[in-house]
């Protein structure tokens, strides 16, 4: 029997307008399967869980499935918040959203994916998790400077408080870095 992700890609279909290969269907079943939330009796397996998180990842660099996910984002900021997450699948959920955020503004005015983001950085230790927690938090710098020029800071202003907050971590991983 395929595997759900091998039947995502089988059921691919190249849309007439140059967009995406993967229908909508088949983006949300690749995110069922990572997010594990399948029936316990066809619970997906590590690697195939993790090929699911892999492909969501890569999807999620483009317009088309960056605005599917965002409508989803929700239960992949679950995913990170939750403790017992493992560092892998939530360095996969952190990218993927890095992504969407990097597209969709208002994942960075979400108040739990700013609490999930920065704690994920700030209690982090898996080296993935650290780089895309990271690179979340430069989309939201570069996204909402536009947003504080335009006088409409609040976001911004709160990013800021975080990063504030978070800066003995990031000056003992830069120190860390340079040995």
């Amino acid at each position: 029997m395929a595997s759900l992700v091998e039947e995502s890609l089988g059921s691919s279909s190249e849309s007439e307008d140059g967009g995406s290969l993967l229908h909508e269907s088949s983006v949300l079943r690749l995110l069922v399967q990572f997010l594990g939330a399948t029936d316990e009796s066809r619970a997906p397996a590590a690697p195939e869980r993790e090929r699911a998180g892999t492909f969501l990842w890569d999807l999620s660099a483009s317009a088309e499935h960056c605005a599917l996910l965002a409508r989803h984002a929700g239960n992949l900021v679950d995913l990170v918040a939750h403790p017992e997450t493992n560092p892998r699948y939530a360095e996969l959920a952190v990218g993927t959203l890095a992504n969407v955020a990097s597209r969709e503004t208002a994942l960075l005015l979400d108040e739990s994916c700013q609490e999930a983001i920065s704690t994920c950085f700030g209690d982090g230790a898996y080296p993935g998790l650290l780089t895309e927690c990271a690179r979340f938090m430069t989309a939201a710098v570069t996204r909402l400077r536009g947003e504080r020029a335009a006088g409409d800071g609040d976001a911004a202003d709160r990013w800021a408080r975080i990063l504030v907050g978070l800066a003995p971590k990031t000056l003992f991983i830069f120190r860390n870095s340079l040995d």
